[in-house]
């Protein structure tokens, strides 16, 4: 009878397993996916000239942002796993610095917060827990420490590197 158990308890081990290993390969697939279709973008818009472009331009408007940095704080301000990803290829390529991509990272995450975090995700959880006032309050309380903590973070940024 303990052969048994044993024995069933190692099935069942064994399946998890399984479905571990598959759930894993799965998530790698789709980050595989994101990252190629990003470096295949990246690729195209570099080869058809358009961060030069956007370089012209943006000196023209006295932006202190390169095309590169722009790019990333566009990318992570709508998905911040993409930024990551896009921010990775273009300093390995050399063609953006250190302290320009966390710039850009830190200013895409703060706006992604303050547009879509915080309205579409933050807010119904906590209404969904809490009071209607409560959860604002809560809301209105993380979107003050953002907005404190995101300058400060590119102090250190700015001063610091």
């Amino acid at each position: 009878m303990k052969e048994e158990g044993r024995s069933n308890r190692a099935g069942v081990r064994r399946v998890n397993l399984r479905r571990s290993v598959k759930s894993a390969a799965s998530f790698t697939k789709s980050i595989l996916q994101k990252y190629l279709i990003i470096l295949a973008a990246l690729l195209v818009l570099d080869y058809l000239g358009v961060f030069s472009l956007m370089g012209s331009a943006l000196q023209a408007a006295k932006v202190p942002l390169s095309p590169q940095a722009l790019t990333i704080f566009t990318a992570t301000a709508l998905r911040p796993t993409a930024g990551v990803l896009m921010s990775g290829e273009l300093v390995k390529s050399g063609s953006i610095g250190a302290k320009e991509v966390l710039l850009a990272l830190v200013l895409g995450r703060f706006t992604f917060l303050i547009t879509q975090d915080y309205p579409r995700g933050a807010f119904p959880l906590y209404a969904s827990i809490y009071p209607t006032k409560t959860a604002v309050k809560l809301v209105a309380l993380l979107v003050l420490e953002v907005m404190v903590s995101t300058p400060l973070c590119i102090l250190i940024i700015l001063y610091l590197m």
